[in-house]
Formats: C-alpha cells, structure tokens, sequence
C-alpha cells in the first residue's frame, strides 16, 4: 500500500489515521449541539412572526369593528363586555 502511494519510511505522513470512539462521540456531541442550536433559532423566529401576524389580525379586527365600539359605548356598554366581544372574535 505504500509503494501504491509513493510512500518511503522515512515520510512522517502515515497516509491514514486509527480513530477512537471518543473521536466520533465528540464529533456527533458537537453536530448535535449546532443543529439543537440552529433549531432553537428557526423555532424562535418563527414564534415572533407568529406574534406579528395575530397582532395585525387583531389590528385589522379593532380597526373594521370601531364604529361598532363606538355605538355600543354610546348607550354606557361596560368596557369589559366591549372587551369580551371584542376579544371572542
């Protein structure tokens, strides 16, 4: 096999190397990490865009329904049961 590759003796390069299992445990440990770490990433933005719509929903809904607001306070309506309304849709 060295002759194949053109190795002499005296070469310090071997060609090949002898790999323990704590090698690959230590590789797989931290392959893991990054991709737990990616996920979190991935999983945390996708949380604040989720924020970001339901928040432009619930603009939309209040902006559509204020003149519905404003004829229910006309007669006194209680501010919770506005906000109960408001809050089931």
């Amino acid at each position: 096999m060295r002759t194949r590759r053109q190795k002499t003796f005296r070469d310090a390069d071997e060609g090949f190397s002898v790999e323990t299992t704590e090698v690959f445990l230590d590789l797989y440990g931290s392959a893991t990490a990054n991709i737990y770490l990616v996920s979190f990433i991935v999983s945390g933005i996708s949380l604040v865009v989720g924020g970001i719509v339901i928040m432009n929903i619930m603009l939309v809904s209040v902006t559509e329904r204020t003149k519905e607001i404003g004829i229910r306070k006309r007669p006194s309506a209680q501010g919770v049961w506005i906000f109960l309304a408001q809050f089931s849709d």
